[in-house]
């Protein structure tokens, strides 16, 4: 990888810094010598540190002892300066500075194709710098400026990993006098990478009122991006629109909230286009009533709109939906023994492909007493349901949020498997990146309910931290054909907490049932039911859990066996020990679409220790697992990991390792994986 060189722009504004370090450093700290010389800047910090980073992964993934194998080592070496202090005043004007420079090595190497990495090094100068400003930082109204330079590290998974120089300078105003907040921003932020480049302009702004009964608050922000790629230019626009308010009666009994908001984004690439609104209304009513009587009330009302043009298509795709919903419910408690609620809902959705619309009443209570040497905890709901469906309407751009190999449940049910189509948000630009099926996620069904997992992130939307939790967007068409189907749902549990929480029995029982009341539903109504027991024996410091749950469904019947030992607990005063085993069971049988298929168990433990020295500074820890599945094939994982954080005087030190492995028994062969990872940071405050 070649060095990205610095712009002229960049060297200018490193000695603007510089020389603002230096006449901070010199000045004098007494007082006046005249009217021009209280302007001079006056350092009040200043630091210096050397930063050095160290880091090496492999990671194996093998199938029958082939398959792709790459290790990537990575050092990096930064020296930071920073200066910080005030002009004429402390409240007239703070400033800080900083520069950093330094240099980087990496050396990667891939099995199969060395023109991706050979394992020779790649040296890489690496320059960063920040500069902020606030005038009048304890006043009513104040201004702040910045600019900076970041030349963050990107570790190579499959190729050399890459060196991205990312600047953003940009203004924020605030006024700031109760009961009125005032906010003005505007941001430039620019990524580049080779030839990629992105420019993002974000202006916005947000203000509100506040009074005793009454509060009003909007913003509205507006976003333009021009991310060139190679050959290719993608542009992006995002506009969003919020206002809000509430009025507040009866010494606080009584809120009424109001919410209007519109987003409309517009994305222009080489081959594809997609421009796209939501507007969003929302009222709800609050209100708490004599005799520990609470009232909810809300409405809502949803208009989405999409066009879209796909490569090598010859019309544009549209899509509309109106959605209109309203709920009510009212909740007693009596004294704190008996809590009773009533609720009411109703939802009505219409798309050019087909309508549906459900309601349904729900009744629910819960009964708390005191016996002798416990207590009795017992609760129930009834609930009623009508869904009329007719043609296959969409949901467009359902929102969900997840890291990778997380999962999360769509919320419609019935869903066509081939309609799923799914974005990720970009987090460096904000663009959508349309994602691949088996690819990047994967569906999973059981029943009528459709589970999505996160497989992985394309490139150019994969941001640097591991744990990063991505926004999706999923739209999707229900099963096409007109039915309406009404839904019965009821259940009670029962939880006894004997010898003050010592011993805890409990039981839960849930039944549906459905009608067909008009229409054609594929594989008939569903008639479930579930019966869970268990038995929890619960200290301070440990816990133990047995269970049994035993579901009788027309589609995914099965019995499941669970148990569990949790320790949590101090040891010293400074050592924390927690470890769990767990074991389950799940026995599949034959429902309408299935045959009964393997038994499926699995087997684990884990523990995490963590030991601190406060007298040193030092802190240890270390964390071991294993687990292992059983269904198809059997699977079995382990992990290990130590880390140790440690400052002395002026050094601070952190270094870990940590290592995954797990394989699996295929029928032609054993699947396997293998990560390790090394690290050490050292930090040397200088002065």
């Amino acid at each position: 990888m070649s060095n990205i060189p610095a712009t002229h722009g960049d060297f200018r504004i490193i000695r603007r810094l510089a020389f603002i370090l230096l006449i901070a450093v010199l000045a004098a700290p007494s007082v006046s010598r005249g009217d021009i010389q209280e302007f001079i800047p006056r350092n009040t910090g200043f630091e210096g540190e050397l930063d050095i980073d160290m880091n090496h992964e492999s990671n194996r993934n093998t199938t029958r002892g082939q398959g792709l194998e790459t290790t990537d080592t990575f050092f990096n070496e930064k020296l930071v300066l920073a200066a910080s202090g005030y002009v004429y005043h402390p409240r007239f004007l703070i400033y800080l500075g900083k520069i950093g420079g330094g240099l980087s090595q990496e050396s990667f190497k891939n099995n199969l194709d060395p023109s991706l990495g050979s394992g020779s090094w790649n040296n890489v100068f690496i320059h960063e710098y920040e500069a902020r400003t606030l005038l009048l930082p304890e006043h009513p109204y104040n201004l702040e400026l910045f600019a900076l330079r970041r030349n963050p590290f990107i570790g190579g998974r499959v190729a050399l990993g890459i060196h991205p120089v990312s600047y953003s300078k940009g203004a924020l105003f605030t006024y700031k006098q109760m009961p009125v907040l005032f906010r003005l921003g505007y941001v430039l932020d620019t990524v580049e990478n080779g030839k990629s480049k992105s420019d993002t302009k974000i202006f916005n702004t947000n203000g509100s009122y506040n009074k005793e009964n009454y509060s009003l608050a909007g913003a509205f922000s507006h976003s333009d991006s021009q991310n060139l790629i190679g050959p290719a230019n993608l542009e992006f626009t995002n506009d969003d629109y919020t206002l809000q308010n509430q009025l507040r009666f009866f010494d606080r009994k009584l809120f009424l909230t109001s919410d209007l908001s519109r987003n409309e984004i517009t994305q222009q690439g080489l081959t594809t286009s997609l421009k796209g609104s939501r507007f969003a209304w929302n009222e709800q009513l609050n209100a708490y009533l004599p005799w520990d009587f609470i009232v909810l009330a809300r409405y809502n009302h949803f208009r989405d709109n999409e066009r879209s043009l796909d490569a090598g298509a010859i019309a544009e795709n549209r899509v509309t939906s109106t959605t209109d919903g309203a709920g009510f419910s009212i909740t007693h408690k009596l004294y704190e023994s008996l809590q009773t609620g009533y609720n009411l809902n109703y939802l009505s959705s219409k798309t050019g492909t087909g309508d549906v619309t459900d309601t349904s009443h729900s009744v629910n209570g819960t009964y708390t007493k005191k016996i002798p040497r416990g207590r009795l905890t017992a609760s129930g709901y009834v609930s009623d349901s009508v869904s009329d469906r007719r043609g296959a309407p969409t949901v467009i751009n359902e929102p969900h949020s997840a890291r990778i190999l997380d999962t999360f449940l769509l919320i419609r049910t019935d869903i066509d498997d081939a309609s799923i189509r799914m974005d990720v948000r970009n987090p460096f630009d904000n663009t959508f990146v349309n994602l691949i099926k088996d690819t990047h996620f994967r569906v999973i069904r059981v029943g009528d309910t459709v589970t999505i997992q996160i497989l992985a992130i394309p490139p150019e939307a994969l941001s640097i931290d591991p744990l990063f939790v991505y926004d999706f967007r999923v739209t999707y068409q229900i099963i096409s054909g007109s039915v309406e189907i009404n839904t019965l749902d009821l259940g009670y549990s029962l939880k006894l907490e004997l010898f003050n929480g010592y011993f805890i029995p409990y039981y839960n029982y849930s039944h549906r049932k459905q009608r067909v009341l008009s229409g054609f539903l594929s594989g008939g109504p569903e008639d479930a039911t579930s019966q869970t027991a268990g038995v929890m024996v619960q200290r301070p410091g440990y816990t133990l859990l047995a269970e049994y749950q035993d579901y009788q469904s027309r589609f995914n019947p099965s019995n499941k066996y669970r148990a569990e030992a949790i320790y949590s607990h101090d040891i010293t005063p400074t050592t924390y020990l927690n470890a769990r085993a767990y074991y389950t069971k799940v026995k599949n049988l034959e429902g309408v679409f299935k045959p009964g298929s393997s038994t499926e168990s699995g087997t684990g433990a884990d523990v995490s220790i963590q030991k601190s020295f406060p007298g040193r500074n030092l802190t240890m820890s270390a964390t071991g697992s294993y687990a292992q599945r059983k269904y198809v094939f059997d699977t079995k994982t382990y992990s290990v990991g130590a880390a140790l954080t440690w400052r002395v005087a002026k050094l601070d030190i952190s270094l870990g390792a940590n290592m995954n492995h797990s394989e699996t028994a295929l029928d032609n062969g054993k699947e396997e994986n293998m990560y390790q990872r090394y690290y050490l940071s050292v930090k040397r405050y200088i002065f």
